[in-house]
């Protein structure tokens, strides 16, 4: 947990370290652990841009000194504000990781600290993260804080968000980083993303492949055909991450054109767009997309081919895409585990109780390893429960089922219910020492509510868990 850090207004060396606020985590500069605390108007901000907005106090230091507890800044400069002190005490800047708490300041290093005031006598950060450590942001950390200083010193909203955007290209890379953290939490999820299209599609003609990316992202909220016809063109860009870009931001249009333009990214040269316009395309039910996923079904790349398989699910369910099973069956036999997993569930989809002994038998007499379990387990809970067929069949394979009882707990669960479904004295012995004896306290709740059901004579609710 990231807690409020707090900055004492002493100097005394001694007396600092007893004002020190609690344990506190700063994030890296430019890394995920941003705080995303808002400044007023902003639900989901995070931020160079509003750190700067709302702080009050914007001070450059030095670490003089460091430990668990608490470290000592030595002000230089006062980018906003007043400080009267010229050492400051400020809470141990760390981050939490898998490890543990690990410093982001050492001895010797300059930081930029966002502070929103005095509270209780103490300098108070703006949000837990507040930190700049300037080792990270280089030598134009300084001059960036400043040129966001001009920015929120305009009068009008609407011109500092502009004045933000531009700063997509800027040369400092502090100003960059604002504008792309602006962009990412700001522009994207705006109720009014439209304001903010024709000066994103006016940076889709920058020579910096980084900017036209993000500037692309912005706009995938967008629904105007002005942002359409722009995101279209922009799938011929040279850089596979702006095309990427593209092709997520013309997912959500059903207009043909943006259809054709994903659609033609299917031949791409590089397979990672292959893989995002199989992602972006999969919602669109018709002839067309179905044979272009089929034909993605036999990309050289597994990781392609894999997705494919997914994007065909939308079709199975709308009734519109069972031409693609038999495709889908001999994907089951794919060299690559991912694609037949995702064959696998595909298939489940389709909850045709004929394909339950072709599932079975790809099985197997032995458990596989739980990613590869899995699909096929889940493929299985997908079929009728209450189909004679697929009770029959289960019944044949009761001890096969109970070993994937010993797999992770979503193999378990799935497999507990199929159990269930197939109701033989020996599947009832299974779920009972599982309901009693599993290592997994969630396979053991899920095998007493089965086995509820059971006994309440209710083997369809046991099934469909």
């Amino acid at each position: 947990m990231i807690f409020t850090r707090l900055i004492s207004l002493h100097t005394g060396f001694a007396r600092s370290w007893a004002v020190a606020g609690a344990a506190v985590a700063v994030a890296l500069w430019g890394g995920p652990a941003l705080g995303k605390t808002a400044p007023p108007g902003w639900p989901e901000a995070y931020g160079l841009y509003d750190w700067t907005e709302a702080s009050r106090i914007i001070a450059v230091g030095t670490v003089a000194a460091v430990d668990d507890t608490a470290l000592q800044v030595d002000v230089e400069e006062v980018l906003r504000g007043t400080v009267q002190c010229q050492r400051m005490t400020v809470s141990p800047s760390l981050v939490d990781s898998c490890l543990g708490p690990s410093p982001v300041l050492q001895a010797g290093e300059r930081a930029v600290l966002f502070i929103k005031g005095v509270e209780e006598g103490r300098f108070a950060l703006v949000y837990p993260g507040a930190v700049l450590n300037t080792r990270f942001a280089g030598l134009d950390a300084i001059p960036g804080i400043r040129g966001l200083l001009e920015i929120t010193a305009l009068p009008e909203q609407q011109r500092r968000e502009h004045a933000v955007i531009d700063l997509l290209d800027s040369p400092n890379k502090v100003l960059r980083q604002a504008a792309t953290q602006f962009i990412s939490a700001h522009v994207v999820s705006s109720p009014d993303v439209e304001r903010y299209a024709p000066q994103l599609i006016a940076k889709l003609s920058s020579p910096d492949p980084a900017v036209r990316a993000v500037a692309t992202s912005g706009l995938r909220r967008a629904r105007s055909a002005k942002v359409m016809t722009a995101l279209v063109r922009t799938t011929r860009d040279a850089n596979v991450g702006v095309v990427c870009a593209a092709s997520q931001g013309l997912a959500k249009f059903d207009d043909e054109e943006a259809v054709k333009a994903l659609l033609a990214l299917f031949k791409h040269e590089d397979p990672d767009v292959r893989v995002r316009a199989c992602l972006d395309i999969d919602t669109h039910v018709r002839p067309d997309v179905i044979n272009a996923l089929l034909g993605a079904t036999r990309d050289p790349i597994a990781k392609v081919r894999a997705v494919a398989a997914t994007g065909l699910i939308y079709s199975i369910r709308e009734k519109e895409g069972l031409t693609a099973v038999p495709r889908l069956k001999e994907m089951l036999s794919d060299s690559d585990p991912e694609v037949r997993g995702r064959a696998a569930r595909a298939l489940g989809e389709t909850r045709d109780p004929r394909l339950v002994a072709l599932l079975l038998n790809r099985l197997g007499p032995s458990t596989l390893p739980e990613d590869e379990e899995w699909p096929l387990v889940s493929a299985l809970g997908m079929l009728p429960h209450d189909d004679e067929t697929v009770r029959v069949a289960l019944r044949e394979h009761v001890s096969r089922l109970g070993a994937s009882l010993r797999q992770g707990h979503r193999v378990a669960i799935t497999a507990a219910s199929l159990l269930a479904t197939a109701g033989t004295p020996e599947a009832r012995t299974i779920l009972e020492d599982a309901a009693d004896n599993h290592p997994l306290l969630e396979v053991r709740e899920a095998a007493r509510v089965i086995l509820g059901y059971w006994n309440a004579g209710e083997y369809g609710n046991a099934g469909s868990l």
